[in-house]
C-alpha cells in the first residue's frame, strides 16, 4: 500500500525571512534608543547598541538616511496605533468624556516621554528629506481620519457637541501635538496640570 507524500516545500527561505526581518527591527530599535539618549546616531553606535557588526547595517539600510527613514516609519506607525487606541468610542462610551481624556493624556504623553529625544530628531530633518515629511504626511493623515471618526461616533451617541467633525478632528490634532511640550511629559498622571488639561479640553468638547 503505498503512502500519500506531501511536499510542504523548503522552510529555510521562510525561516531566513524571519530573520531578516528581526535583524532589521532590532537594528531600527537600537537607533531609536541611540537617540533617546543621546540624541543623534552613528552606524558604529546603533551596531554597538544592536551587538552586530557595521556591515550587517549596510546590509540593511544604504545609509544613515535610509535606516532613520525606516526610524520614522516605524515611529509614526506607532503614533497611529496609540492614535487608534485611545480613540476607541467603546472606551467612551464606557467610561465617558472626562476619563476618556485623562486617559488620553496619560497615554500620549507617556509615549511622547519615551520618544521625545527620537521626535525631535525627526522635527529637525524634516526639512532635509522629502521622504520623511511624505512618511509624515500619510501618517498624520491616519491619525486625523481617526479623530474625524471618534467626533463623528462620539456626536452621533450624544457623547461629544455638535460641530463640523473634520474641523473638530483638527483641532484635536493640534491640541494633542501641543503635549509633546516638556512640562506635559515631565508631570505624572493626576498631577494638577494634566487635571486643568483635562478639564480644559472636556469643556471644548462635552455637548452644549
Amino acid at each position: 500500500m503505498s503512502h500519500l507524500q506531501i511536499d510542504i516545500g523548503p522552510k529555510k527561505p521562510y525561516v531566513s525571512a524571519m530573520k531578516t526581518e528581526r535583524t532589521r527591527s532590532k537594528l531600527i530599535q537600537a537607533l531609536r534608543d541611540e537617540v533617546r539618549f543621546s540624541g543623534e546616531f552613528s552606524v558604529e553606535a546603533v551596531t554597538k547598541r544592536a551587538g552586530m557588526s557595521v556591515p550587517t547595517f549596510y546590509n540593511y539600510f544604504a545609509n544613515r538616511e535610509d535606516a532613520l527613514i525606516a526610524a520614522c516609519r516605524a515611529f509614526m506607525e506607532e503614533v497611529v496605533a496609540v492614535t487608534k487606541e485611545k480613540t476607541s468610542i467603546s472606551k467612551l462610551l464606557q467610561r465617558g468624556l472626562e476619563q476618556t481624556i485623562e486617559d488620553w493624556i496619560s497615554i500620549v504623553s507617556g509615549f511622547f516621554r519615551t520618544n521625545a529625544a527620537f521626535a525631535l530628531l525627526l522635527q529637525a530633518k524634516l526639512a532635509q528629506s522629502e521622504e520623511l515629511v511624505k512618511i509624515y504626511k500619510i501618517h498624520e493623515t491616519q491619525v486625523i481620519d481617526l479623530y474625524r471618526e471618534f467626533v463623528e461616533l462620539g456626536q452621533a451617541a450624544g457623547k461629544v457637541r455638535t460641530g463640523s467633525a473634520p474641523e473638530i478632528a483638527e483641532f484635536l490634532n493640534i491640541t494633542i501635538q501641543s503635549w509633546r511640550h516638556p512640562l506635559v511629559i515631565k508631570s505624572e498622571p493626576g498631577s494638577e496640570l494634566h487635571a486643568e488639561m483635562t478639564r480644559s479640553m472636556a469643556l471644548m468638547l462635552r455637548p452644549q
